[in-house]
């Protein structure tokens, strides 16, 4: 229909009248958010190309074509890309519509959910929260993108370690997504699955595949089969099957979920890289070590092009490698791996990060294994004082660590 449109519109003006330009960005748009992105990006930048040469570079209507173009390269996985253009975009919308307007404190939160998605959490949760108390005053409590700016948030605290904070903050939001927003809106489904996520961590599994199993049925009325947010959800419900044991089912749905992502997104995208990163940890699960660790590996490669060796995935991903050499008995080659991730995850995400514990969880079990009992106790204890002040006292992580603890004395 808006095609259609568009056609007319053509037989009538230039391909450069506003009109039609409006019109262009208005189909990127619904590819965006269809979930085909280069689809979308491509017309956004031949939309840009001509609104510069009517409008100049400073005008409203460019910098929110070159924001789409940001969102879709941050969807496409070149978050450092897109994170160059919001701040070009910010600096411009600064100077011509001050810190408090809203098109502004979007951009502001499109840069802080670039930072987290960089691994600068700290960095972005500061942000997130300026953005708040902005939105709060010229918005109200229950505007829909407060609604937003406060998930994130509790996002930023959930991948820091606060679990039980972010939660409280995700049941809040969702309460009044259900008033404002109803129970079928995209947002809805992303605050749930969040705390589902929340649920999963702090060790209520069933809790959280109830929740999942809901949204997957609501998500598939409202986007179809093959939508990435679909696809994520189905993704949570495997990895809360793998946790109570149903291995091969969840391999069933990983394996299905990748063939639908390489066709959405490409061999390269983050997402298709975490699915076969959970692809391969099936495999560990039913003793396939060797053929999970060749996956690991392609992972690994793809990752480092794309993120650079720093960045968080690439450290997980590691991280399993290392897991895996111990499983075929190649010990020493991974404790050297697990001090290498270890001594980054220090850096970049703080001492009290999960992903950090769980490094050093599994170290100090590597060094168990090889008898080095007094080393592995010491890593044992740290990672237990942490997850003491950080989980609920009957967490599973906390109870395994105890445990290990008990062993070596």
């Amino acid at each position: 229909f808006i095609e259609q449109i568009l056609k007319n519109l053509l037989e009538k003006h230039d391909d450069d009248h506003d009109l039609v330009l409006t019109t262009q960005h208005n189909i990127a748009k619904c590819l965006q958010e269809t979930g085909k992105t280069k689809e979308a990006l491509e017309i956004y930048r031949r939309v840009e190309q001509k609104q510069l040469k009517t409008f100049g570079t400073d005008h409203p209507n460019v910098l929110t074509t070159q924001n789409n173009i940001a969102f879709c390269l941050q969807e496409t996985g070149k978050t450092k890309e897109a994170l160059e253009i919001y701040r070009r975009v910010e600096q411009k919308q600064l100077k011509t519509l001050g810190s408090d307007y809203p098109d502004v404190l979007r951009t502001q939160y499109c840069i802080a959910h670039c930072l987290q998605k960089t691994g600068k959490t700290k960095e972005g949760l500061e942000i997130f929260r300026r953005v708040e108390q902005k939105q709060l005053t010229t918005l109200g409590s229950d505007h829909p993108d407060v609604l937003r700016t406060q998930h994130c948030i509790a996002f930023c605290l959930q991948k820091t370690g606060q679990t039980k904070e972010a939660l409280e903050i995700f049941r809040r939001v969702e309460q009044k997504q259900l008033t404002t927003l109803g129970s079928v809106h995209p947002d809805m489904f992303t605050t749930q699955h969040y705390i589902a996520k929340c649920l999963q961590e702090t060790g209520k599994t069933k809790e959280a595949l109830e929740i999942y199993r809901r949204v997957e049925q609501k998500q598939l009325k409202t986007f179809g089969t093959d939508h990435p947010s679909e696809l994520i959800t189905q993704q949570n419900i495997a990895r809360c099957l793998l946790k109570t044991g149903k291995t091969k089912e969840a391999l069933e749905i990983y394996r299905r979920v990748e063939q639908k992502q390489l066709k959405t997104f490409g061999t390269d995208h983050p997402s298709v890289l975490i699915t076969q990163q959970n692809i391969a940890r099936c495999l560990l699960k039913t003793g396939k070590t060797k053929e999970a660790l060749e996956i690991y590996r392609r992972v690994e490669q793809k990752q480092l092009k794309t993120f650079g060796t720093d960045h968080p995935n690439v450290l997980i991903t590691q991280k399993n490698i290392a897991y895996s050499l111990v499983d075929i008995e190649q010990k020493e080659e991974a404790v050297v791996i697990y001090k290498q991730v270890a001594s980054k995850q220090v850096k970049i995400l703080g001492e009290e990060h999960p992903d950090l514990l769980i490094t050093k969880f599994y170290l100090a079990v590597c060094l168990y294994k090889m008898g080095r009992i007094e080393e592995a106790l010491e890593i044992f204890r740290e990672v237990e004082q942490v997850r003491m002040s950080t989980l609920d006292e009957n967490h599973p992580s906390l109870l395994n660590t105890k445990k290990f603890i008990e062993i070596c004395l």
